[in-house]
């Protein structure tokens, strides 16, 4: 405890780096309510969990029962949390990989604060803390590897990992980027090392993820016994793995990595080709690495196939599915926020060369590449801050134009003539078919497409969310009836106009029939 106590003081910087910065870039959502889609579904629990696999959130979501800690959806409670794990994790993330300056401490956590995958688990508020603490968990067994290969720590790591796994399955690839990246970076840090050693180092590594992989599943297996739960076919998670489709999946790693989207986040080609710049960046730096150590030729070969192996770590989630077609969401690749902190670390490494080797020839064009990496860091973080506002500042304005719609409708049903406060309120054609020309689209927030804010009026209103939206924004819980077949043929529902136009609003048979569409 008195080691980390050491490791938190000497990295500060890391930790208040993501406070600072962080609040700026989510002080919007965590100050408001922004609250729609499974957020508003889930405002008084953390989800699905153990039919998703997710065993670990299961025991969270109890805890949560149990105390009452954490069991509503409070923006700036569990945003503020979420930011404390987020710089903790920074903190140890800059301990592992040996970031020792100011400045790449600042930039790591800055990046790790506003990588706008944060955004998007912010838009799932109710349980961002169980995933950024799921992050904090692996990050911490990497950091107890890389101090001691012992029965202990690897005891410990291989449980950490498994249990945050089981919170989210997504955490897995968080865990594998960093050990890739930290693997690079003992091969620069100590050249003198034999090749056996690092194969050994790689071996241990991935005998304590197989090991927490083997352990998650058995445990998976024991909860959904004990809750007599079966696992749901969403994204393919109970089917059977098909190794036929892992060369396609490969072929797409590999294109969505290389090609800098990644899930919308990086939605402009100024984005995209600055993350494409960034790599291009940090593959000079180990190369350049590469060339002033004293690695063998063999070590070099290993590095180098490292490199190539780290986009299948940082979109781990793409080998997830049993199915093809896997839709990867944004909040499942907060591995992807290494692609920034690679860099850091080389940054760290050639730098440190620099140093000791001031009169080189290539001095000069090491600092011009070391400038050229700071300044584009710099910029991806000042981006991704407007961009996190500009997404929160989208979804108020969708959500105030919801809100005011269904103020709308819900005024429309109860002036409607006949009608009775008793009355069971009857949807036709709602939600997915309704449709307004006045519904308002806002051409100048298309570039914000990353989840949790690809919504404007049309989509949100035809939510599947939408009963709960209407009672805690607007207020309106009557009952609703599902029949909705056997109304759909009523001669007087036929004739009905569709809605918003006039007489698409009708009693009939002492139920409130709105009629969004034809049959």
């Amino acid at each position: 405890m008195g080691e980390l106590k050491d490791i938190f003081r000497s990295k500060k910087q890391a930790f208040f780096a993501v406070l600072i910065v962080g609040l700026i870039a989510h002080g919007f959502m965590m100050f408001n309510k922004l609250s729609y889609h499974d957020d508003i579904q889930s405002l008084f629990d953390l989800g699905l969990t153990f039919e998703l696999g997710r065993w670990g959130l299961g025991i969270m979501a109890w805890i949560c029962a149990v105390t009452g800690l954490g069991s509503y959806s409070t923006p700036l409670f569990l945003g503020s949390l979420s930011l404390v794990f987020i710089g903790m994790s920074a903190v140890l993330v800059c301990e592992i990989l040996h970031i020792d300056s100011k400045k790449g401490m600042i930039l790591s956590g800055g990046i790790m604060a506003v990588f706008p995958v944060v955004a998007s688990t912010f838009a799932y508020m109710f349980t961002a803390v169980p995933y950024f603490f799921a992050y904090f968990l692996v990050i911490l067994s990497v950091y107890l590897l890389s101090r001691r290969f012992s029965v202990k720590n690897c005891a410990a790591a291989v449980f950490l990992i498994s249990f945050s796994t089981g919170i989210y399955q997504a955490s897995l690839a968080v865990c594998t980027s960093l050990i890739v990246v930290l693997l690079i970076d003992h091969i620069l840090e100590y050249s003198d090392r034999a090749f056996a050693d690092h194969m050994k180092e790689a071996l241990l590594y991935a005998g304590t993820l197989f090991g927490s992989l083997v352990l998650y599943l058995i445990e998976n297996q024991i909860a959904l016994k004990l809750t007599d739960t079966e696992l749901s076919s969403y994204q393919g998670m109970n089917g059977k793995y098909n190794i036929a489709m892992l060369p396609e999946k490969l072929l797409g790693t590999y294109h969505d990595f290389l090609g800098g989207g990644y899930t919308g986040i990086n939605s402009t080609h100024f984005l995209s080709n600055g993350v494409k710049a960034v790599i291009v960046l940090a593959v000079i730096g180990v190369l350049v690495g590469l060339y002033q150590s004293k690695c063998t030729g063999v070590v070099k070969l290993w590095a180098l196939l490292l490199v190539a192996v780290f986009p299948i770590a940082a979109y781990l989630v793409n080998f997830f599915s049993t199915e093809e077609g896997l839709r990867v969401h944004t909040l499942m690749v907060y591995s992807l926020v290494y692609v920034f902190i690679f860099p850091v670390c080389m940054m760290e490494r050639v730098r440190m060369k620099t140093k000791q080797e001031k009169k080189d020839a290539g001095a000069l064009g090491i600092r011009v590449w070391n400038c050229a990496l700071s300044i584009f860091l710099v910029m991806f973080i000042t981006i991704y801050v407007s961009l996190d506002n500009a997404a929160y500042l989208k979804m108020n304005f969708v959500q105030e134009q919801t809100t005011a719609y269904f103020n709308t409708l819900v005024t429309r049903i109860k002036s409607v003539d006949g009608y009775r406060d008793e009355y069971p309120v009857i949807l036709l054609g709602f939600p997915y078919r309704a449709d307004d020309q006045s519904f308002f689209h806002a051409d100048r927030f298309d570039g914000i497409t990353f989840d949790g804010y690809n919504y404007d009026q049309r989509r949100l209103f035809n939510d599947y969310a939408w009963e709960n939206y209407v009672r805690y924004h607007v207020g309106y819980a009557p009952d609703y009836c599902e029949d909705y077949l056997d109304w759909w043929q009523l001669p007087e529902v036929e004739k009905m106009n569709c809605y918003p136009d006039d007489g698409s609003i009708k009693v009939v048979n002492e139920r409130v029939v709105v009629k969004f569409a034809e049959y």
